[in-house]
C-alpha cells in the first residue's frame, strides 16, 4: 500500500484524473445507485452494426442501386456523464492500461 500511495502521486494530471473519476463511479455504483451515466445516439451504416446483430441472431440485408450511399441506422451508446464525447469502453481501456503499467511497475520495483 505504501509504494502505492508513493507512486499515485507520480503519476501525470491525466493518469490522476482517470484514477479518482473512475474510484468515484465505483463508489457511486457500489454504495449508491448506480453510475452517473448519459445515453448518446448516432448513425453510422448499417454494415458496422453487423457484427452487434449477428451473435443475437438478427441479421442485416438491404438492396439499393449501384452508387446509392449504404442506410444509415441509429446506434445507440452509453458514456459516463462527466465524459459525454467518451464512450464507456475507451475509458474502460485507458484505466485498463493504467492497472496494467502500475501492475508492472510494482511487479519490477515494488517491495520484496
Amino acid at each position: 500500500m505504501e509504494w502505492f500511495k508513493q507512486r499515485k502521486k507520480r503519476l501525470s494530471d491525466d493518469d490522476q484524473t482517470l484514477l479518482r473519476f473512475t474510484n468515484d463511479e465505483r463508489v457511486q455504483t457500489v454504495h449508491v445507485r448506480g453510475a452517473r451515466l448519459t445515453s448518446a445516439t448516432t448513425l453510422v451504416p448499417m454494415q458496422e452494426m453487423l457484427p452487434d446483430l449477428e451473435p443475437g441472431g438478427g441479421l442485416g440485408a438491404y438492396s439499393a442501386p449501384v452508387g446509392t450511399p449504404p442506410p444509415k441506422v441509429q446506434r445507440m451508446s452509453l458514456r459516463f456523464s462527466a465524459y459525454p464525447d467518451t464512450p464507456i469502453p475507451e475509458m474502460a481501456g485507458a484505466y485498463l492500461a493504467l492497472m496494467s503499467r502500475l501492475l508492472d511497475e510494482y511487479e519490477a520495483e515494488g517491495p520484496r
